[in-house]
């Protein structure tokens, strides 16, 4: 897999070219969505070469609405990502939402879906947590009322605690 983030640097070691692409530690929090819309979050994981994706719906209150996780398998975190977009969607859908804020963490995900070089970044730690529990699954799971930990995830975000977060520059 090719490296699809910025090239900043390059180190040659031992006759061997090894490319080096920087990134940046970015504190996130939660934003709810606008009125009368909610709020998609999705996100992919890798765990063992194993894909997983997943994402959360949540209305203005932050308060959880369903979430999914899936088991991609065998894939790059790429597809990982764009599958995590989809099932979200399908899902948003499924229940009737017309009004559906996507939020994603992949700048190659979000030039992808634009059609051009330019993105943003919003990082979830709730579809991190689901996006990762998909690595593990054999099929895809909604959940209709969040765990206690995903709970805990909501509530931080609810209450505006910020993390970091790693990110390619």
């Amino acid at each position: 897999m090719e490296n699809l983030g910025k090239v900043n640097d390059f180190v040659v070691l031992h006759d061997k070219i090894y490319v080096v692409t920087m990134k940046a530690n970015i504190w996130v929090k939660w934003h709810p969505p606008d009125a009368n819309w909610i709020c998609l979050h999705s996100d992919g994981a890798m765990k063992n070469d194993i894909a997983g994706c997943g994402g959360v719906l949540r209305d203005q209150a932050g308060t959880w609405i369903m979430g999914f996780a899936k088991h991609v398998g065998n894939a790059t975190a790429y597809i990982a990502e764009l599958w995590g977009v989809y099932e979200g969607l399908k899902l948003a859908r499924r229940r009737g939402f017309e009004r559906v804020e996507l939020r994603i963490d992949s700048m190659v995900v979000v030039r992808s879906i634009q059609g051009q070089k330019v993105g943003s970044v919003a990082a979830d730690k709730v579809a991190d947590a689901l996006a990762t529990m998909g690595c593990s699954l054999k099929e895809t799971r909604v959940l209709e009322e969040p765990s206690f930990d995903l709970e805990q995830l909501c509530l931080a975000d609810v209450l505006g605690v910020s993390t970091p977060h790693v990110i390619s520059m």
